[in-house]
């Protein structure tokens, strides 16, 4: 049986830790709110900071939440700022992510979405969810990839992963349009 003096130690650890917790958790909040503001005032530099303090997909899920609220191209510009000292595959899906689904009524933004989607090929080429990225650019009214290039696309996917259901269902998808 604890005895009081024990349970006040460990009411003071939990309560030590929770104040940590809320330190560090409550100026990530704060900074996650700042991020919108120095990328909509093109504060590059500060803004990378509160990147770098988050993991990628808490990054990547932050800036979605901004560019679709904020429906401000700086974002983007924001990213190919980040890609311009630090090009990494991520910032690439990311940067694809913004052109495809936020401003994909912005002339020529499947066709940037594509370019980032290779890019990201060419960083991580093993990494098989850009390779099915390539399958979204063959589904879309203007397809921006000829068939041939599509077959190559799934028979290279599906060499690695059989059952890979991005294909199936981009084959589905194919074989009812026809």
């Amino acid at each position: 049986m604890k005895t009081q003096f024990q349970n006040i130690r460990l009411y003071e650890t939990k309560l030590d830790g929770f104040r940590r917790f809320i330190r560090k958790g409550g100026l990530l909040i704060l900074k996650k709110s700042n991020l919108s503001k120095l990328i909509s005032n093109g504060d590059f530099e500060e803004a990378s900071v509160i990147k770098h303090e988050m993991d990628m997909d808490e990054f990547a899920n932050e800036i979605m939440v901004i560019a679709f609220e904020e429906k401000d191209i700086s974002v983007y510009t924001f990213i190919y700022y980040l890609l311009s000292s630090e090009e990494d595959s991520r910032l690439h899906r990311i940067a694809c992510n913004l052109m495809c689904h936020v401003f994909k009524d912005y002339k020529g933004a499947y066709k940037s979405g594509l370019f980032h989607t290779r890019r990201a090929i060419e960083l991580s080429p093993n990494y098989l969810a850009y390779r099915e990225m390539l399958l979204f650019f063959g589904s879309i009214p203007n397809k921006l990839i000829s068939n041939q290039e599509l077959k190559e696309v799934c028979a290279i996917i599906l060499s690695k992963d059989p059952n890979n259901e991005a294909v199936k269902a981009f084959q589905s998808f194919k074989s009812h349009k026809v």
